[in-house]
């Protein structure tokens, strides 16, 4: 499969960080020069919930995650990103997508040739591809953080992952086996947000085909004015 199989590549930012949307503005425009998918973009801006200081907003995140406990920024911002993902994994759910790619504000291409060679060259059988490259094992000393590699897998570009601990959403493709499989948890779990956003440590990953690339790819840009979430 290539680039051209994905539905829908959706970027997320957070609308008061000037950085932040002036950063994926950067990234959306050269991601259109490269690969002329102005069609498939869509830019998902997150509306930070504490600047509202609404406590219908605090009660109904009671309700509905009920071991959420504190009125912070940091813990409201945490529940902003992950709804900005839920809303994502709904859309895809509900227009029943084949593939989506997504991008966090963050990230950026370090090298376009060798990330179009990536997209020209996805595994057929992928039901995620994690383009941000960790190496292997992450800590040794700790058994349980390690991404583990089929060693029968042979690929040119790929390594296949046969267990995925140090997952990263920054630049994610995800297939409709596992966009449902996502929103299908969240609706029935009322999931928090630990265990939600970052949908690829779940268990219904066990059974499907993960890959992610052998050299990095994706970096991380640094923002002055940084608020985390």
């Amino acid at each position: 499969m290539t680039i051209n199989d994905v539905d829908k590549i959706f970027f997320l930012s957070l609308a008061h960080n000037p950085e932040r949307v002036n950063n994926v503005n950067n990234i959306v425009n050269n991601f259109n020069n490269e690969f002329k998918l102005n069609d498939k973009i869509k830019i998902n801006y997150t509306t930070l919930l504490y600047l509202y200081d609404d406590m219908d907003i605090v009660n109904g995140l009671h309700k509905y995650f009920p071991t959420y406990v504190e009125n912070t920024k940091h813990t409201i911002n945490m529940f902003s990103c992950f709804f900005n993902h839920y809303n994502i994994i709904a859309e895809s759910y509900f227009l029943k997508y084949n593939y989506i790619l997504l991008f966090e504000d963050d990230a950026y291409i370090i090298d376009y040739n060798k990330f179009n060679t990536l997209l020209k060259n996805i595994p057929d059988d992928a039901d995620v591809v994690q383009f941000v490259y960790n190496p292997f094992p992450i800590e040794p000393e700790n058994e349980h953080n390690i991404n583990v590699i089929d060693e029968s897998y042979v690929n040119e570009h790929y390594n296949k992952i046969t267990n995925l601990h140090t997952a990263s959403n920054a630049c994610i493709l995800l297939s409709n086996k596992v966009i449902e499989s996502i929103y299908n948890f969240y609706v029935k779990e009322k999931v928090v947000y630990a265990d939600a956003y970052q949908f690829t440590h779940q268990h219904f990953l066990d059974e499907c085909n993960i890959y992610m690339p052998k050299t990095r790819i994706i970096d991380f840009q640094k923002f002055g004015t940084e608020i985390t979430y």
